[in-house]
């Protein structure tokens, strides 16, 4: 089996399919080609040493323009392309290479670690919400979401969106590869010799992780990301004998992060871009803007709460849901893995509370069950996934 996997724009991409290739080519010895449409993506996988590492360890690495993986292999000669959910009219080099590979069986993979929908969800609802996201981010064109023979997904509450896009008896909810138990020891074991400076900066005091994002249209208002941010800061400062590692989001710039935090003292706040889970493992708390890292902090088994402003001005996406009070929370939120506040008051208690080693275990408990259960976590995700494209791939049910 011979394999092209076309990475576009994001880490998320690669964080969420990499373990599958993994086992493609221990398992099933593919033979696996890995072609990146942006220098930047590639330059970015540079900030990520575990994901570079692996991926040159399994795969044929082709970065364009510098040089193109169609002339350096015949494109018949491959069995499966790998694409991320984001559509085939997202980047341009793409559909070249889904005419051009045309005997190949098209697999689609998550770009990132979310989950957009709910088990409920009417195409009607789902359309709806998809209508104002794009006059929000200002998209003239409908998507073109392209062929699919295959489409993977990480919870089968995904599974009434990937429907509107794909025909619904080629998509299968597999799990998240990342959180199988052998890929998770995989990255906290090397994670331990690059957590050196995390770790000096915690120095046996009571660190909590904040998962942050930064201003964009759709999902964060600029003046809202200001007020939490500050808020954030002034409850660790009011919570004695607390630090805080932050770690920004993978679009998010660093930089300007970094220069928002020169207002507060250096040895209760640090920036780092290493992996979420590798992160949250150091620590005994997480807090965290709307983000699928509530996910990873389960896993790893931390207190978690969700820290975020919904936006009051109309807007909303698949991942936000209204409530009946008329606020908003997170799909997170729903299936019950987190909890969310806007309050200062309470976030400062939940820190309080990690700080003295008494979180709420309760708490905790629902989350972790309720990952399980939406995660269809079970340490077989990686293995189940690489099963349904050996089978694709050999026109066999899957």
């Amino acid at each position: 089996m011979k394999v092209l996997a076309l990475f576009s724009s994001s880490i998320g991409e690669i964080d969420w399919i990499l373990p599958v290739l993994v086992v493609l080519k221990r398992d099933y010895g593919a033979e696996i080609v890995a072609c990146f449409h942006s220098p930047q993506l590639y330059a970015k996988l540079g900030q990520n040493p575990f994901l570079a590492q692996v991926l040159r360890e399994t795969a044929e690495i082709q970065l364009e323009p510098r040089r193109h993986p169609l002339q350096v292999h015949a494109p018949e000669s491959f069995d499966v392309l790998l694409k991320d959910d984001t559509g085939d009219g997202f980047m341009p080099q793409r559909a070249a290479y889904v005419e051009a590979c045309s005997r190949a069986k098209n697999v689609v993979f998550p770009c990132s670690g979310v989950i957009y929908g709910l088990d409920g969800d009417t195409p009607a609802y789902i359309r709806g919400v998809e209508s104002r996201v794009a006059r929000t981010m200002g998209f003239t064109a409908p998507p073109v979401w392209g062929r699919s023979d295959l489409c993977l997904c990480g919870s089968a509450n995904d599974i009434p969106v990937l429907a509107t896009r794909y025909a619904p008896e080629t998509i299968r909810a597999v799990g998240f590869p990342r959180y199988d138990e052998w890929w998770l020891s995989r990255l906290l074991d090397e994670a331990q010799a690059r957590l050196g400076p995390e770790r000096e900066f915690l120095a046996g005091r009571a660190g909590v992780l904040f998962i942050i994002r930064g201003p964009h249209r759709l999902y964060l208002a600029p003046e809202d990301y200001d007020q939490l941010m500050r808020s954030f800061c002034a409850a660790v400062m009011d919570t004695p004998g607390t630090v805080a590692i932050i770690k920004p989001h993978p679009r998010q710039s660093v930089e300007e992060l970094v220069r928002f935090l020169e207002a507060y003292p250096k040895d209760r706040f640090r920036v780092s871009e290493q992996p979420i889970m590798a992160l949250a493992s150091v620590v005994p708390g997480v807090v965290s803007m709307f983000s699928s890292g509530v996910m990873d902090a389960l896993r790893v088994g931390k207190p978690t709460m969700e820290f975020f402003l919904y936006p009051r001005d109309g807007r909303i996406c698949l991942e936000y849901r209204a409530r009946e009070d008329g606020a908003f929370e997170s799909v997170y939120c729903r299936l019950g893995l987190v909890e969310t506040t806007f309050r200062r008051s309470r976030l400062q208690a939940f820190l309080a509370a990690v700080a003295a080693g008494v979180p709420d275990a309760g708490a905790l408990e629902k989350g972790r069950q309720a990952l399980r259960r939406v995660a269809h976590q079970d340490d077989e995700a990686s293995a189940r996934a690489a099963a349904c494209i050996a089978a694709a791939a050999g026109g066999k049910p899957y």
